[in-house]
């Protein structure tokens, strides 16, 4: 009974590599998070900094903000893609499925929306 007890407390080595794949999917969406909140703690920086000329709607840093702060979520939004990409290919669920066709539409629209004000291709 003894050994039965010691054997059922270690993890199998497919719930070994679950956990392992669970711990990544975290750290992956964390590091979205913290891109995010870079770029928008930046932004805002950025944004003080200029607060005078921003008013001025001409001004070429209003453009220069959107710039920046739509290439930085870029960045952010790839690293959820890649996050939710493996999360669709480990637990094939329907709704991680729609959530990452959700998340690529976005990336879609905001890089759509960014070559078109700056007039270039990301």
């Amino acid at each position: 009974m003894a050994v039965e007890t010691m054997q059922s407390s270690f993890p199998t080595f497919e719930g070994a590599v679950n956990l392992i794949i669970d711990f990544t999917l975290v750290v992956i969406d964390f590091v979205a998070v913290i891109i995010i909140g870079v770029a928008i703690f930046l932004t805002l920086i950025y944004f003080l900094k200029h607060f005078k000329k921003i008013l001025d709607s001409n001004a070429p840093e209003t453009k220069t903000i959107r710039i920046r702060l739509g290439k930085m979520l870029l960045i952010g939004l790839d690293v959820l893609i890649a996050a939710d990409v493996l999360k669709t290919i480990v637990h094939h669920g329907l709704l991680d499925l729609l959530v990452l066709a959700v998340i690529v539409g976005i990336r879609i629209a905001i890089t759509w929306i960014l070559s078109k004000e700056t007039g270039s291709e990301f």
